[in-house]
């Protein structure tokens, strides 16, 4: 079965492909502080209907192109 993930929009650059963001906190092994780091994925959006600040649901999937490994499958309304 196919990862899935939600992530917020980043940006539109093309076409079909956006970039999305996705947060993951991660505590430090020594310090114990929790933190952020967002991982940026490239997405193929075929019916180019996510907009910058929508959240989304990817799906991993074949390659694309050079980066692009996912692809939108469900968008949901604007993050607050």
């Amino acid at each position: 079965m196919a990862k899935q993930i939600i992530g917020t929009v980043l940006r539109k650059s093309g076409e079909h492909t956006i970039s999305v963001g996705v947060d993951v906190m991660k505590v430090h092994p020594r310090y114990r502080k929790r933190y952020t780091r967002t991982t940026v994925y490239q997405v193929h959006d075929p019916k180019d209907v996510a907009t910058v600040g929508q959240q989304v649901t990817i799906v991993e999937t074949r390659p694309i192109s050079k980066t692009k490994r996912w692809i939108v499958v469900n968008t949901e309304s604007e993050k607050s």
